[in-house]
C-alpha cells in the first residue's frame, strides 16, 4: 500500500476522546451477583475496540480506523485519544476562566450532577506527547495511546479548583434541557475514566509540565491563563507626601485601569463589615437547624398522636360498632404520607410540645455547629481577635509624687486630686471620642485579607498612601507574616531586622512603586486651598504628618546628614525580592513630579455624558504603567458607552439648536430694534421737517400778506395786458406796463 516511501515515516493523528463518548462506562457484573450499583469502569489503550463516539463525531472514528490501517514497513502510524486540553491560555476551557477573572454573580456552570469524570491533559504536555512518540528508536507494536495526565478529576472537580483560585466560589446548575445553549458543551459532559498507560512511560517524569494533572496544577495553571491571556493584576502602591493628590490620582487610575483602590480607612470598615455578616450567617444556619429540628419534634409528637389514636380505636371497636367507627384512612399510602407545613406546624400540636417540655424540665437544645457553623465561628473570633489589637500609647504617665510639704495623708491627697478632676471635666466642653487607632499587626492582618480577595487577585489593586512606615510593609508583605494573631495583652511580633530581611510574598506584593514629589512650598499653598473642603487636612495636622512622611520617606540631602535615605520605606520596598524560586521579582519604582498640577482639581465637564480631560502627571503615570490589563470593554460597558456617545451627541445636537436658536432670535431681536430705530428716526425727520414747515409758514406770512396787497393783484393785471396785447417784447412790456401803473394811484381802474 505504501512502497513508495523510501525512507520510514511516523504519521501521528491527534483524535479526542469524544470519540469514546457513548462508551459503556459501568464495570460488567458477574453473573452470580445480586444486583447493586457498579463502580465506573475504567478503561485502558488496549480496550480501543469498545469505544462508541459522540453522534458529531462518527467520522472522527472511521479516520482513525484509517489512520491504523495505514501502517506498514515504512509508515507507522499512531492515534491518540486526546483529553481536554488545557493551559496556555486555554481552548475549550476559556469561557470557564473568563466568566472566573470577571468573577461573575451568578458563578460558574455544573452541567448536572457535576459527576461526570473527563481525560485531561495539558497543551504542552500533549505536544511532548507527540514528539517523543515520533521520535521513537523503534516503531512501537501499540497503535492507540490515551493523551491523558494521572488527574481523574470530575466536572464538579474542576469547577471547584477554578473557583477557588479565580472565581468567586459560587456556582449555579444547568439542566439538561439547557444544554445546548453552551458552546462545546460535549467536552463538558463526557463521562469516561481511563488510565494513564503507555503514555506514562513515553514521556518521562522530567518532562511533564502537569503530570498531576488540573486540579493539582491550578495554581501554576491560572498563572499561565492569566500571562498568555495578557490578564495579569495590576498591583501599584501610590506614595507621596499629605496633599500631594495621592487620593485623586489612585481614583483616576482605578477608572482608566478598572482595578480597585483602597486607602487603610476603607480595608478597616470592610473589616469590620465581616463582623455583622459572620453574625448574621451564624444566626440563619443555627435559625434553619432549630427549624429542622423542631419538625423532626413535632413529626415524632404527630406521629406518636396517631398511634395512640389508632391503638384506642382498635382497642375500643366491637363487633357490632365496626359500621359507626369512623372509616380509617384508605391504603397505606395515606398513612404514610408526608404532613405539610400547615399540619405540621399546627399551633396545638406546638403548644403540646411545649407543655411535654415544660412538664419534663428539659430544656431546648442548642443544635451542635457542624464544620460550617464552626469554620464562621472561628472566623468571626479572629476577625473579633484583630480587631482588638489596639495601638499602645507612646508611654505610660508615672503616678505624681508625693508632695513633701503637704501634710494630708494620701488618702485625702488622691480624693483632692479626684475632685480636682473632676471639676476640671464638668468646666471643660465634652470631647468627641477619638477614632480607634489599630496597631501595625492589626493593619497587616485587615490588609492581608484585602489583598486576597477575588478582585484584587484577579484585577490587581491600587493601594493609596500604606503602607506607611519599613515596619508596616515588613508585616504585610514579607513571607511568614504577619503570623498568629496575638493576644490583646501580648507583645506584638516585631518584623526582622535588616540583617534577617525576608523575601516577600509574590502574589501580594505591589508591581509599580509610585512616589509623587513636590516642594513643601507647593504642599503648603495647596493645603490652604483645599482645607475648607477637606477638614483632615487643617494645616495643624498637615505639617505633622509631612515630618512623619519624611523620617520614613528621607532622600538624601547633604545638609542634613542624619537622614540616611538607605533605611526609608521606599528603599526597602525598591530593594525587595519575591519568594519566587529562580526568577525572584523586584518592585518598578519611579517618581513623578506633581507641580504643574493645578493647587485645586479642575472643576468636572458641565456634561456628565463628556469625558474629563487628564492632567500631564495622569497621563505620564499611565504611560507607564502601559495598557490596561483586562478583556477589554465588556459587552455591558460596549453598551454603554455607546448610550454615552449617544447622548452625548443627542446633547451636543440639542445645544447646538439651541445656540442657533439663540442666535435667530438676537438677530432678530436686533433686526427689530433697528427697523425700530429707524422708523422712530424718520418719525423725527418728519416731526423737524413739520416743525421746519411751521417756522417757515409763520415767517413768510406778512411777506405773503404784502404781496397779495401791493404786487399780486398789479401783477396779475399786467400778465393779462401781456396776454391780450402780446407785444414782440413781453418782459419789456410788462416792465414798461408796471412802471406806468402805479399801484398807489386811487384812480387806476382796477
Amino acid at each position: 500500500m505504501n512502497e513508495h516511501f523510501d525512507e520510514e515515516k511516523t504519521f501521528i493523528l491527534v483524535s479526542s476522546f469524544l470519540t469514546w463518548f457513548e462508551t459503556d462506562t459501568t464495570a460488567t457484573a458477574e453473573a452470580n451477583e445480586e444486583p447493586e450499583p457498579r463502580e465506573m469502569h475504567q478503561y485502558s489503550e488496549e480496550e480501543y475496540a469498545k469505544r462508541v463516539p459522540h453522534v458529531k463525531y462518527q467520522h472522527w472514528k472511521e479516520v482513525e480506523k484509517l489512520c491504523k490501517r495505514a501502517t506498514s514497513d515504512t509508515l507507522h502510524t499512531y492515534c491518540i485519544f486526546a483529553g481536554l486540553q488545557y493551559g496556555k491560555g486555554e481552548d475549550k476551557l476559556h469561557p470557564v476562566f473568563k466568566q472566573a477573572w470577571h468573577l461573575a454573580e451568578e458563578g460558574l456552570p455544573i452541567f448536572g450532577k457535576g459527576d461526570n469524570y473527563i481525560p485531561l491533559i495539558h497543551t504542552t504536555d500533549l505536544s511532548s506527547l507527540v514528539f517523543e512518540l515520533a521520535c521513537q528508536d523503534a516503531p512501537l507494536e501499540q497503535r492507540y495511546f490515551f493523551g491523558v495526565d494521572e488527574g481523574q478529576s470530575t466536572w464538579k472537580d474542576i469547577i471547584t479548583a477554578v473557583n477557588t483560585h479565580l472565581g468567586n466560589g459560587t456556582t449555579f446548575t444547568v439542566q439538561e434541557q439547557d444544554y445546548v445553549f453552551y458552546e462545546n458543551i460535549e467536552h463538558f459532559i463526557i463521562n469516561i475514566k481511563v488510565e494513564m498507560g503507555k503514555t506514562g512511560e513515553i514521556l518521562e517524569e522530567d518532562k511533564w509540565v502537569s503530570r498531576a494533572g488540573l486540579v493539582e496544577n491550578i495554581a501554576s495553571v491560572v498563572k499561565e491563563y492569566k500571562k498568555e491571556r495578557g490578564v495579569e493584576p495590576l498591583r501599584a502602591l501610590l506614595l507621596g507626601p499629605p496633599a500631594s493628590g495621592k487620593s485623586y490620582f489612585a481614583r483616576e487610575l482605578s477608572e482608566h485601569y478598572k482595578v480597585p483602590t483602597f486607602t487603610i480607612n476603607d480595608i478597616i470598615q470592610d473589616y469590620q463589615g465581616q463582623v455583622q455578616e459572620f453574625k448574621e450567617e451564624l444566626s440563619r444556619i443555627r435559625t434553619t437547624k432549630k427549624a429542622a429540628a423542631l419538625r423532626v419534634q413535632l413529626q415524632e409528637l404527630r406521629q406518636k398522636k396517631q398511634e395512640e389514636a389508632q391503638a384506642a380505636r382498635e382497642a375500643g371497636e366491637e363487633e357490632g360498632d365496626a359500621e359507626q367507627a369512623e372509616p380509617p384512612e384508605e391504603g397505606e399510602g395515606a398513612r404514610e404520607r408526608e404532613p405539610d407545613e400547615d399540619e405540621l406546624f399546627d399551633d396545638d400540636l406546638i403548644e403540646e410540645l411545649e407543655r411535654i417540655k415544660a412538664e419534663s424540665g428539659e430544656p431546648d437544645e442548642e443544635p451542635e455547629d457542624d464544620e460550617q457553623t464552626t469554620a464562621l465561628q472561628e472566623a468571626l473570633d479572629r476577625v473579633n481577635k484583630v480587631l482588638s489589637l489596639r495601638e499602645k500609647p507612646a508611654s505610660v504617665s508615672e503616678p505624681e509624687p508625693v508632695n513633701p510639704k503637704d501634710k494630708k495623708p494620701p488618702a485625702q491627697q488622691k480624693a483632692k486630686a479626684a475632685a480636682s478632676k473632676q471639676a476640671k471635666t464638668e468646666e471643660e466642653p465634652e470631647e468627641s471620642p477619638k477614632p480607634i487607632r489599630y496597631s501595625d499587626k492589626a493593619l497587616s492582618f485587615m490588609l492581608h485579607w484585602k489583598l486576597q480577595q477575588p478582585t484584587c487577585r484577579n484585577q490587581g489593586y491600587i493601594l493609596d498612601g500604606f503602607p506607611k512606615t519599613p515596619k508596616q510593609a515588613k508585616l504585610l508583605f514579607e513571607e511568614g507574616m504577619p503570623g498568629e494573631v496575638p493576644a490583646p495583652e501580648d507583645e506584638e511580633e516585631e518584623p526582622p531586622a535588616d540583617d534577617e530581611k525576608r523575601a516577600v510574598e509574590d502574589s501580594l506584593f505591589p508591581d509599580y512603586l509610585i512616589q509623587l514629589k513636590a516642594s513643601d512650598t507647593y504642599l503648603t499653598e495647596r493645603i490652604q486651598q483645599i482645607a475648607l473642603h477637606h477638614p483632615h487636612n487643617n494645616p495643624t495636622d498637615f505639617q505633622r504628618r509631612l515630618e512623619f512622611y519624611k523620617a520614613n520617606n528621607p532622600q538624601r540631602n547633604f545638609t542634613e546628614p542624619s537622614r540616611d535615605a538607605s533605611t526609608g520605606l521606599t528603599a526597602y520596598l525598591d530593594s525587595a525580592l519575591t519568594n519566587v524560586e529562580g526568577a525572584p521579582r523586584e518592585i518598578l519604582y519611579r517618581q513623578f513630579d506633581v507641580e504643574s498640577v493645578p493647587l485645586v482639581a479642575p472643576p468636572p465637564p458641565q456634561s456628565k455624558y463628556e469625558k474629563k480631560e487628564h492632567d500631564s502627571v495622569f497621563l505620564s503615570i499611565a504611560e507607564y504603567l502601559g495598557a490596561p490589563r483586562n478583556y477589554g470593554a465588556s459587552p455591558k460597558a460596549i453598551g454603554e458607552e455607546q448610550i454615552r456617545l449617544k447622548n452625548l451627541e443627542e446633547e451636543s445636537k440639542t445645544k447646538r439648536e439651541q445656540e442657533e436658536e439663540k442666535q435667530r432670535l438676537a438677530e432678530q431681536q436686533e433686526k427689530g430694534e433697528l427697523e425700530k430705530q429707524k422708523q422712530e428716526e424718520q418719525a423725527r425727520v418728519q416731526e423737524v421737517k413739520e416743525q421746519e414747515r411751521i417756522v417757515l409758514e409763520a415767517r413768510k406770512e406778512p411777506l405773503k400778506q404784502y404781496l397779495m396787497t401791493n404786487i399780486i393783484p398789479v401783477l396779475t393785471k399786467g400778465i393779462i395786458e401781456v396776454c391780450e396785447q402780446r407785444p414782440e417784447d413781453p418782459i419789456d412790456y410788462l416792465a414798461d406796463w408796471l412802471f406806468r401803473h402805479n399801484t398807489i394811484d386811487d384812480d387806476m381802474g382796477i
